[in-house]
């Protein structure tokens, strides 16, 4: 009974709780994307252990719908998904506790410091790091064109030819590379008969992942790290 009071209560301040602007109903009901992560958070910031948080997302009304990616796709240090997004929720919710309060400063704009061309020419820049010389650079870039040109078709293309390594589009040589692709509009199934017709039959790359689904920010951005440093 007193099990049943204290699972009540804590429905109670998750629904009264919001997170980026969404009441904890919403995400109780699982109305909101990736509600799974904000009712991680809601629960992480009012102070529900990690082992009661798992309880009552198992619970949630919405829950058949994570059920199969919840207790799978384990890290390397064997955690699923649902234990790592319980471990950062809980992991910002002490950072933010931590953090001492500080009264906002004005923002005094800074004014342009020009600098010597002389200067710059005598500056050490380390050169640009190609991922498809000429192509694809490190860092962030934007494919952009009308809908069903082909980006998604082109992006995989290039995804499969640096997990080969040897040549893109013919005739750009690349260099061998793990490669992740989020292929957030795809199915299993699209995704697999995509690849068949790119790679006509061939043996595919043992060091090409995917992902079809992927969590927002900023989440997005630390599992994305996690993934680079280990690869």
């Amino acid at each position: 009974m007193a099990e049943q009071v204290d699972k009540q209560q804590a429905i109670e301040a998750i629904a009264s709780a919001k997170y980026q602007g969404r009441s904890g109903k919403d995400y109780l009901q699982g109305q909101v994307p990736d509600w799974d992560i904000g009712l991680c958070r809601i629960m992480a910031g009012l102070g529900i252990d990690a082992d009661r948080i798992d309880q009552l997302i198992r619970q949630a009304p919405a829950w058949p719908g994570i059920a199969n990616k919840w207790d799978n796709y384990p890290d390397d240090q064997g955690r699923t998904y649902g234990k790592r997004t319980i471990l950062l929720a809980t992991a910002a919710s002490r950072g933010k506790q931590a953090q001492p309060e500080q009264q906002a400063k004005p923002v005094t704009p800074s004014r342009p410091q020009p600098a010597s061309v002389a200067e710059l020419m005598q500056r050490d820049i380390p050169p640009i790091q190609w991922i498809i010389p000429g192509l694809l650079p490190q860092g962030l870039t934007i494919l952009a064109g009308k809908p069903k040109v082909g980006k998604s078709w082109l992006s995989l293309h290039w995804g499969l030819g640096v997990a080969y390594g040897g040549k893109v589009l013919s005739s750009v040589d690349v260099p061998q590379a793990d490669v992740l692709y989020l292929a957030l509009e795809d199915s299993d199934q699209r995704l697999r008969e995509r690849i068949g017709k790119l790679t006509c039959g061939s043996a595919v790359p043992s060091n090409l992942y995917y992902c079809t689904e992927w969590p927002c920010l900023p989440l997005a951005a630390i599992e994305l790290t996690d993934w680079l440093t280990d690869h």
